[in-house]
């Protein structure tokens, strides 16, 4: 029986395919959201192999500012390796955040048969707990207000942008990048929420809306359609979105 955590991986691959068929081909220039790697410190326990077992996912930062994140899905055999991500990284007031982002390597990119493509949109990553052999990290959205004059209200409209990086066989190169605008508008009975994305990546813009997502409200955030818990906060006029923690451990220091 798979677990909740292959599931939901599954479902990411299903549904970037499926978005890739309501994609528009454009003559929109690429925007670059790209940026230098940072010349700041890192904290020198972040440095080396980090695995987790739960969620079938490795991650590697290095002291150069380079990142390696590769998935995994242990249903499929005998090549259970999904997809692997590169860039750069920086850590500031707790956070990692991520540049030049770069999807190279699909395991279904070289099979012409399968009209499969991946699509993956990179959130910010806040380090909740850090040691030399334990590692937690939460993903998380950080989002602006419409409505600057009430960012303490979870009611009304809120965006954010993401780093995208995705696999798509009709574009030459078919490894791209681009951004990912998501306008998340949530119900005044607390009830329901729509997810409108705006994805730009190498020379398509594609416009999807998600519908109606049910969730619960509660005191310290809300329950998502998967059952997850989302803690919600608000912090300089912005509200953060946080998925529960992804746990690893450290299988080498460099």
């Amino acid at each position: 029986m798979k677990s909740s955590k292959t599931i939901k991986l599954t479902r990411m691959v299903i549904l970037t395919s499926v978005l890739f068929g309501f994609s528009i081909l454009t003559n929109g220039c690429k925007k670059d959201t790209s940026t230098s790697p940072s010349e700041t410190s890192i904290d020198p326990k972040l440095i080396g192999t980090w695995t987790s077992d739960e969620w079938a996912r490795i991650m590697v930062f290095k002291e150069n500012h380079q990142f390696v994140d590769s998935v995994f899905n242990p249903s499929i055999k005998p090549a259970n390796l999904i997809y692997v991500l590169h860039g750069y990284f920086d850590v500031r007031d707790g956070y990692i955040l991520l540049s030049n982002v770069n999807l190279n390597y699909y395991y279904r990119s070289t099979d012409s048969t399968i009209l499969s493509s991946l699509l993956y949109s990179y959130p910010t990553i806040k380090i909740q707990d850090l040691f030399w052999s334990k590692l937690d990290l939460v993903e998380t959205k950080i989002l602006t207000p419409e409505d600057p004059a009430n960012p303490h209200s979870l009611t009304g409209k809120w965006t954010t942008n993401m780093l995208v990086s995705a696999f798509d066989r009709e574009q030459i190169p078919k490894f791209v990048t681009g951004n990912d605008h998501r306008e998340y508008v949530f119900s005044a009975d607390s009830s329901w929420f729509s997810i409108n994305h705006i994805l730009q990546y190498g020379n398509k813009i594609m416009n999807y809306n998600f519908g109606l997502v049910p969730y619960i409200i509660n005191t310290w955030g809300y329950t998502d359609m998967y059952g997850d818990p989302v803690v919600i906060s608000y912090r300089n006029n912005l509200m953060y979105l946080e998925s529960p923690p992804i746990s690893f451990v450290k299988t080498s220091y460099q």
